[in-house]
């Protein structure tokens, strides 16, 4: 059988401040290795032949601080960029 991912992400605090507590073990991933690692992981993927579908967690999600920082997962970030969008697109072709 085919697997999917439906929620495959990598949380960075980068542009947003302090992460929970529950979240620290995020706290060094910078933006430039959320971007490398989703793009790794979209090469293995494909290339395993086992994945049929893997979304990315999360696109532009903005909720941050108390207990769950969903927009350090965001691959569009407060200032707008999107590096992750360049390392995917280049892995994607």
């Amino acid at each position: 059988k085919k697997a999917c991912f439906t929620e495959l992400g990598y949380l960075s605090p980068e542009g947003l401040g302090s992460l929970p507590s529950a979240f620290a073990w995020g706290g060094n991933t910078s933006v430039a290795e959320q971007a490398q690692w989703l793009a790794e992981a979209a090469v293995s993927a494909a290339s395993s032949g086992n994945v049929r579908l893997m979304i990315v967690f999360n696109v532009d999600f903005t909720t941050w601080g108390g207990s769950d920082p969903q927009a350090g997962y965001a691959i569009i970030r407060p200032d707008k960029s999107c590096p992750a969008c360049s390392t995917l697109g280049g892995v994607m072709q």
